[in-house]
């Protein structure tokens, strides 16, 4: 069966994997979008924030603005900092591609670096990861996923 995009010729790197949270129960499901609308907000502040400034630069954010975002939206420091690298990289990634407006976010995405997130084996059988949110502002909570191929191959190379 063909695949619906060719190889590229040079191998790329995926560091990311997606899990689906289907069967995810209705009160966790409620702290998970509350959480991630937050994450958005948050996220395309501090894009218009660097867009204001006109900070296109790949370093962190300072202390002061990341200080600002935490007060405004009363989120951790930790969480900022990780949300207003997430809002450089987009709009670095924007101007790039040779795009001259402002970045929108359009969808609830967000990266959770280490320090959020621990993956370990799901001790119940009908799942196979547990995905704990392990706080420094993300809920903490743990969310049962299936396994995808991906994830699989990511978790037996450590």
């Amino acid at each position: 069966m063909k695949k619906a995009h060719r190889k590229s010729k040079s191998p790329i790197m995926r560091r990311t994997a997606r899990v689906y949270l289907n069967d995810l129960n209705a009160g966790k499901a409620a702290e998970l979008r509350e959480f991630l609308h937050l994450c958005h907000d948050v996220t395309q502040y501090f894009i218009d924030l660097f867009w204001q400034r006109q900070d296109f630069s790949a370093e962190l954010a300072d202390l002061p603005t990341v200080h600002q975002g935490r007060d405004r939206f009363n989120i951790t420091t930790r969480l900022a900092q990780a949300l207003a690298k997430q809002a450089k990289e987009t709009i670095r990634s924007q101007r790039e591609k040779g795009h001259k407006g402002k970045p929108q976010l359009h969808t609830w995405t967000v990266t959770l670096y280490s320090h959020f997130v621990d993956i370990q084996p799901f001790e119940g059988r009908h799942f196979d990861v547990a995905v704990q949110l392990i706080g420094s502002g993300a809920p903490r909570m743990t969310i049962p996923v299936h396994a995808t191929r991906h994830l699989n191959r990511k978790r037996a190379d450590g």
